[in-house]
């Protein structure tokens, strides 16, 4: 059983600003995914868009390289929001407080329908 580092109600919406595709030429064991696809992702928290902040681009990597593109929004997670206790179970010295843990894209259609706009 895996505990949730975080509920939905703490994702946090960012905007693709660029993107890099990681091709590994390791072996494949296993079932491969077409869908996912590793990459480099400069994202930008959508409250600092149009801000003096707009320099600090945070640096993650994630799966959903095959799915976003620069100008896409996503959901995802700041280690510096997770609780105390999640921070704790995990140990590794790779993290930083500026980690982001992306989820999934923002489908805008999806947003309009589901507002009734």
């Amino acid at each position: 059983a895996f505990d949730a580092i975080c509920h939905q109600k703490q994702l946090r919406e960012f905007m693709v600003m660029n993107i890099e595709l990681i091709h590994t030429q390791d072996k494949q064991y296993g079932a491969h995914s077409h869908k996912h696809q590793l990459a480099d992702v400069w994202v930008l928290p959508l409250n600092s868009i149009g801000t003096d902040d707009q320099e600090n681009e945070i640096h993650t990597r994630t799966h959903l390289g095959n799915i976003v593109q620069c100008g896409d929004m996503c959901s995802g997670s700041m280690w510096l929001t997770l609780s105390s206790t999640t921070l704790s179970s995990i140990r590794s010295n790779r993290l930083s407080y500026r980690t982001i843990v992306l989820v999934k894209k923002i489908y805008p259609e999806k947003v309009k329908r589901n507002k009734g706009v």
